[in-house]
């Protein structure tokens, strides 16, 4: 996919659950290119793994994550709107 400079903040729906801050670098086909910082180096993700970001929600996400509670952290991942 092409690089772009314009990228956006974005929360992942990591393995088991884990939110991870990312870049959202493209959207395209149901995908969105995510990088750490060098958008150089990045990764293709289904949609529906990606977020839009809000500190609030973050905060609320890595909390219930670092803490083991599940049920929590379920609740915040259905609310959490998918990255468009």
């Amino acid at each position: 996919m092409p690089k772009s400079e314009n990228v956006t903040q974005v929360i992942v729906r990591a393995y088991g659950d884990e939110p991870v801050c990312l870049n959202a670098v493209s959207l395209k086909n149901g995908r969105v290119e995510v990088a750490k910082g060098d958008t150089s180096k990045s990764i293709s993700l289904p949609q529906s793994f990606v977020y839009r970001f809000t500190p609030d929600l973050f905060k609320k996400l890595r909390e219930a994550y670092q803490s083991g509670d599940v049920a929590e952290l379920g609740q915040y991942w259905r609310s959490a709107e998918v990255y468009a």
